[in-house]
């Protein structure tokens, strides 16, 4: 007999294992599926695994920072010690930025942005790195302690069942079924295999009136990174490069900057900006892109090792299993999210996030720009159109493209998240659709598990 569940979220990584914990912890008989076997999706296989300076990150993610930081060398906070476009100097000297543990500070000084332009990067404010398998290990376990949350791991969706409005079923590759009163999408499949309308690429000026849009809508997409892992050595040397790839770049202009954090242990997680574009990695299959952008990233680590000379101190560890995804489809909702609503916050009457980083574009035009200070999400983007029990969360929701470069963040998706799986077991609660769900009794959950 197929059981029946209160609430099924699908796709395990930041947004995912928010609506899990939420709705699990607010009563809900929940089931998170994950394709892979390791939770996390970008902050763990892909080695996304470093938070950057948020406006806010309370809830689930300070929670499952202090569970992270019990364990040995899991996790730290870091601050910029070299940066080669804000600094001056020695201080300047690397191929990017560099950003090292400060044991002095902690998890509030990750949440106190500065609004300045160009940033002042001496000031006390910083991000949070971690192991991936500490972030792993942390989330089954809270996700087990509510005592209301399966976990399918291993378990990838493959086919879609739905009437009018509504999700009714949902089938896993080895023939499972799941049925339950609502459904989280964290990862877009179910969207997709229901038919919903999705965006893809620079939206066009006229779709959301934003300023800085282009005329016409185009295919570009917000770049995506392979992330690697370097180790200390004993004598250091420039590792050689493997035989038939060229030193020079041949995917762009120039060797694009990296980002370089250290880990607890003394290696430093790398993140090339980016490794590709997203319309490359859209083209390509996953082998063909995993296999090129080895390539790519062999080619530029000879390349930093060969012009800074502080790298040849470490050696190539790993490259993490999966490509780092900043952008991919989104949903359309009952709102988008836009560029107006950064840039001049509106004061919207259901917002369940705080929100703030700047829009960053890595590899696009409009590169960069900062926001004037922190913006509210509404709950209305976690509800698509043409459904009435299924939410979504992550980087798939209702944002248009240049709003959703801002607020990409893990942090910020793993709140999103929390906000579906806790509207959803309230809509059970109170027996109303989740359009109808009044906003103060959402906060008010939110609250109640320390958002």
């Amino acid at each position: 007999m197929t059981p029946v569940y209160d609430v099924v979220v699908v796709g395990a990584g930041s947004a995912g294992f928010g609506a899990a914990l939420a709705a699990a912890r607010a009563g809900a008989y929940t089931v998170l599926l994950e394709r892979e076997t390791m939770l996390g999706g970008n902050s763990t296989l892909a080695g996304v695994c470093c938070w950057e300076p948020e406006c806010d990150g309370s809830g689930a993610p300070r929670q499952l920072y202090e569970r992270m930081r019990r364990l040995p060398n899991a996790c730290g906070i870091y601050r910029y010690l070299k940066h080669c476009y804000f600094m001056q100097g020695d201080d300047a000297a690397f191929p990017g930025c560099e950003l090292g543990l400060d044991s002095a500070m902690s998890y509030s000084d990750t949440e106190a942005l500065n609004w300045t332009t160009p940033p002042d990067l001496r000031n006390p404010v910083g991000g949070v790195i971690f192991e991936p398998s500490a972030w792993d290990r942390c989330a089954r376990d809270m996700l087990r302690e509510t005592g209301r949350c399966e976990l399918g791991d291993g378990r990838e969706v493959v086919a879609v069942e739905h009437g009018e409005r509504m999700i009714t079923a949902l089938r896993t590759r080895d023939g499972e079924e799941f049925r339950a009163r609502y459904f989280v999408d964290c990862c877009g499949v179910l969207a997709r295999f229901a038919g919903c309308e999705l965006l893809q690429g620079e939206d066009s000026r006229a779709a959301f009136g934003e300023p800085d849009a282009p005329e016409e809508a185009t295919g570009r997409l917000n770049g995506a990174t392979r992330m690697f892992r370097v180790t200390p050595v004993a004598v250091p040397a420039i590792e050689a490069l493997p035989a038939g790839l060229p030193t020079q770049c041949w995917w762009a202009e120039r060797f694009p900057a990296m980002v370089a954090a250290h880990f607890p242990n003394g290696d430093l997680n790398c993140n090339m900006l980016p490794t590709m574009s997203g319309a490359e990695l859209h083209a390509l299959s996953p082998s063909a892109a995993l296999a090129e952008s080895e390539r790519r990233v062999r080619c530029y680590w000879h390349h930093v090792q060969s012009a800074w000379p502080q790298l040849r101190g470490y050696r190539l560890l790993h490259l993490y299993p999966a490509i780092g995804v900043r952008e991919s489809f989104r949903v359309r909702c009952r709102y988008m999210l836009r560029e107006q609503d950064l840039l001049s916050p509106p004061g919207h009457p259901d917002v369940i996030a705080i929100a703030g980083h700047s829009l960053d574009r890595h590899g696009a035009r409009h590169a960069s720009s900062e926001v004037s200070g922190p913006y509210g999400i509404p709950y209305r983007c976690l509800q698509p159109l043409g459904f009435d029990n299924m939410f979504v969360a992550g980087r798939v929701a209702g944002f248009s493209s240049l709003a959703a470069s801002s607020c990409r963040l893990s942090r910020k998706m793993m709140q999103l998240g929390t906000a579906t799986g806790a509207a959803a077991a309230l809509a059970i609660r109170l027996d109303v659709s989740p359009a109808a769900l009044p906003i103060a009794a959402l906060r008010e959950e939110i609250k109640r598990q320390g958002g």
